[in-house]
């Protein structure tokens, strides 16, 4: 019993003397015992607790190198490239003479494409070993990406025979010779890195893509086969097999080795992925949700899966479920960003423009090098009308990942939609490089080329599209006015006569046919359009050009019939509320239109075709105050009605103080909606005019007359644009040449006004 309590005194002594110690022992003594113990769990393999002390040491002492160096190549261990790339980089400002960490410095800002940086890191390895391998390869590739392939081929002669000895630096020396289009030197290189390490499977690819780069396809198909042979149970093998047969298009073989490579590698979920992506991109989206609920069975936790499965509920525009799965994702995982842009698109979609914006823009700051983002928040720019900042966020995307053709797509719309053709055509060209088969894109490139009066261009690529795809209408269209534009008027008029046999009503090949067929003769239009009528009787737009034509024949009751069944086929047709107003004040009628609307509107007051009957009729009476009021009223309850946009916009755009910014936004938000209405191209380009910008001005206008053919206000119009940019001779021939004609139309004596301007030179732009 005494010894018991000897014992039990004693260990209480000890544990004082511990204690005593402890407490009176130095920081750096604690950061030491820190970093030691972290230095015993990273050997059992123990990291998360090796983590834990080495924080507990970073903790003590801040600058302690050493202790961030060994966190940094933990946090890379488990997949955190950002705190790795932060501890690492610190710890190589923090010792000088820890080459490693400066390497892997500068291997992360390489990665993040900081080249700048990048190179500080290397030079500061160079300048304490001149012969530092590692930094010199790395410099070599460095330079290879900077485009300056001589720099890199010296910079590997600094290496001397090493070069020789591995196959590491054999690649590369292949790849350095390949950008420097010393093709035979680069097939060598390849073939020695091979010879040396035979059993490395990237050389083999690096031969692989030198060789699709030159489009040798029986080298490519060789080195497939022997890839094949040599690797059959490395999914990569399988993965470039498909690629080759994707190309071929054959989608069977595809699929199959898609699937191979999901066999020989189960547990690697973007083989899934990958699989799925397959799918979607041929348009087989049943197949495609079918691999995704699989690959969630298999992995019910991983959220990229769920994130994409959201995706593609989206995209077929199941957005219950794509909303309910988003939600379950963010709940349990609020930072995956797949699902934070899912929730973006989503927003965009249900027309939150403001919301998605504010969540992109801080999706491109936390993912700085993930080119989506910058792609969606260029698409959320572009569908509020800011064009600049939809190119600006676009361009980033391209510049993030310039292979991606949909990027460049939009982009080529958004310069188109602007009058930007040269540019347009740059783009699509550029994305039709990357995927020749999208047939959108090509359209647009000969859209472009026909803005741009690049007309055989246009003709010679639309021709070969109408062959690929005949009796494609928007091709069809096109073509015919590549051939206007090329004065090749009978070819225009028989490809039209095609076109409304396959597809009879459609308007603006009619009202390009009339301009071609009938100057001068509204009987023979007239009849023209009737005929069309009976092929098509639930045509608005049919209707509207027929009221046109018997309006400018005085036959003014019929004119109001027509303009009458109009609205009823399409009560959002703009058109038919501005003609039938104008029309009712022409006759005298204007308190009888307004006392109709103005019951309806009481009767029902969200009704919006009471409310654009009512805004119309005010306008064109004059009351334009009032008419914007309606207008804005609209648009609080529908914020996408292009009809309310465009007039309210034409409006803002005549006030002498009016709000040109709130204009071109409301100018655009009706030409996304209807990009090939001429009439809203012409309010676009009056939006243009008046902020003085003439050259994008003169596009729209002369866009509205390719389908309106010497429509009088539209010419007008131009012809002041012309004025304002400097070309008053042009300006004051194209008013000679209409005004001479007995149209009429509102603004006749202010043209002829005009034109005494021009002619005494004395024009006010």
């Amino acid at each position: 019993m005494r010894r018991t309590k000897t014992l039990i005194t004693l260990a209480i002594y000890l544990g004082t003397c511990l204690l005593l110690l402890s407490s009176c022992s130095s920081p750096e003594d604690k950061k030491e015992r820190h970093y030691l113990r972290a230095l015993e769990y990273i050997k059992t393999d123990e990291p998360k607790a090796a983590i834990i002390e080495l924080r507990n040491a970073i903790q003590i002492d801040p600058e302690f190198a050493d202790a961030r160096y060994q966190l940094g190549l933990l946090h890379l261990e488990q997949g955190d490239g950002q705190n790795a790339f932060n501890e690492l980089v610190r710890a190589a400002d923090l010792d000088r003479n820890n080459l490693d960490a400066s390497l892997k410095a500068a291997e992360m800002y390489l990665l993040a494409r900081n080249t700048e940086e990048s190179k500080k890191f290397i030079e500061r390895i160079l300048e304490r070993d001149a012969t530092h391998t590692d930094a010199l390869a790395l410099l070599a590739h460095l330079e290879l990406i900077d485009g300056k392939p001589e720099l890199a081929k010296e910079t590997l002669d600094r290496l001397g025979d090493a070069v020789d000895r591995s196959g590491r630096l054999l690649n590369l020396k292949g790849r350095v010779f390949a950008a420097g289009k010393e093709f035979d030197d680069a097939e060598q290189a390849f073939r020695q890195a091979i010879e040396l390490e035979p059993d490395n499977f990237n050389h083999y690819q690096a031969l692989l893509l030198f060789y699709q780069s030159r489009q040798d396809v029986d080298n490519i198909k060789k080195t497939l086969d022997t890839l094949a042979t040599k690797f059959p149970d490395n999914p990569q093998t399988h993965l470039l097999l498909a690629g080759r047969y994707r190309a071929e298009g054959n989608r069977e073989q595809t699929e199959a080795a898609l699937r191979k490579a999901i066999e020989v590698d189960p547990e690697t979920v973007e083989h899934r992925l990958t699989l799925s992506n397959f799918y979607r991109e041929s348009g087989a989206l049943a197949d495609a949700e079918s691999a995704l609920q699989a690959a969630m069975e298999d992995f019910p936790d991983n959220r990229a899966v769920q994130a994409q499965l959201a995706e593609l509920f989206f995209e077929q525009g199941k957005f219950t479920e794509a909303q309910a799965l988003t939600d379950a994702i963010l709940e349990a995982e609020p930072g995956q960003r797949e699902a934070k842009l899912l929730r973006a698109r989503q927003l965009l979609h249900d027309g939150n423009a403001r919301e998605s914006i504010d969540l992109l823009n801080q999706l491109t700051k936390d993912y700085a090098n993930w080119a989506e983002p910058f792609f969606f928040l260029g698409l959320a720019h572009f569908s509020r009308g800011s064009m600049d900042f939809a190119m600006q966020e676009l361009d980033n995307a391209i510049k993030i990942d310039d292979n991606e053709a949909k990027y460049h797509q939009l982009l080529a719309q958004v310069y188109l939609s602007q009058g930007y053709y040269e540019d347009a055509a740059k783009e699509a060209t550029a994305a039709l490089r990357i995927d020749p088969r999208s047939s959108r894109t090509a359209l647009l490139l000969g859209q472009a080329y026909v803005g741009g009066k690049q007309y055989e261009k246009a003709i010679e690529l639309l021709t070969r599209m109408n062959e690929k795809m005949p009796d494609n209408p928007e091709i069809m269209l096109n073509l015919a006015l590549g051939y206007v534009g090329a004065d090749q008027r009978a070819t225009a008029e028989q490809l039209l006569e095609q076109l409304l046999a396959i597809r009879p009503g459609m308007d603006r090949a009619v009202l390009l046919l009339i301009g071609l067929r009938y100057p001068g003769d509204p009987d023979g239009a007239a009849a023209f359009i009737k005929e069309q009528i009976d092929r098509t009787p639930d045509s608005s737009s049919l209707y509207l050009i027929l009221a046109d034509l018997l309006e400018r024949q005085n036959l003014y009751e019929q004119s109001l019939a027509a303009l009458d069944q109009a609205q009823k086929l399409n009560p959002d047709n703009n058109r038919a509320f501005l003609s039938s107003a104008r029309l009712l004040a022409r006759m005298g009628r204007t308190d009888e239109a307004l006392s109709s609307y103005r019951g309806l509107v009481e009767r029902q007051p969200n009704s919006i075709p009471g409310l654009m009957g009512l805004a119309t009729v005010l306008q064109t009476a004059g009351n334009t105050q009032e008419a914007q009021e309606y207008y804005q009223k609209i648009l609080a309850i529908k914020a996408d009605y292009a009809p309310a946009a465009n007039n309210l916009a034409f409006l803002i755009a005549s006030e002498p103080n009016g709000d040109l910014g709130e204009a071109l936004r409301l100018a655009m938000l009706a030409k996304r909606a209807h990009p090939d209405d001429p009439y809203i191209a012409d309010t676009l380009g009056w939006v243009h005019y008046q902020r003085k910008n003439y050259s994008l001005a003169i596009t729209q206008f002369e866009q509205a007359l390719l389908t309106l053919p010497a429509e009088p206000t539209v010419t007008y119009h131009l012809a002041r644009a012309y004025a304002g940019d400097e070309k008053a001779e042009k300006a004051a021939a194209l008013l000679e040449s209409f005004l001479g004609t007995d149209k009429d139309f509102p603004q006749k004596s202010e043209a002829q006004a005009f034109l005494a301007e021009l002619q005494s030179g004395v024009s006010n732009k």
